[in-house]
């Protein structure tokens, strides 16, 4: 995936978050399929408001990290 940089509306692409942040968006997310990586770390797959959404969990660290695509529509 390309990510949209003239896009403002276009929330699509990788964030790191903090725990809260990733709390609220897994609650928001239908989860699929996860993928334990090691280390405590896990990658989840699913959807967000019919989107894609990938997080990975990182218990052991202090970030952790989200991966939105939006389909080009604003999702705020």
């Amino acid at each position: 995936m390309q990510v949209n940089i003239t896009d403002a509306s276009n929330t699509s692409g990788f964030y790191a978050v903090n725990f809260d942040d990733f709390a609220q968006t897994l609650e928001e997310s239908k989860i699929e399929a996860s993928y334990e990586m090691g280390g405590g770390v896990a990658i989840h797959y699913g959807t967000r408001n019919g989107s894609p959404v990938w997080l990975m969990d990182n218990p052991l660290g202090k970030l952790y990290g989200v991966w939105v695509e939006e389909n080009g529509q604003n999702q705020h």
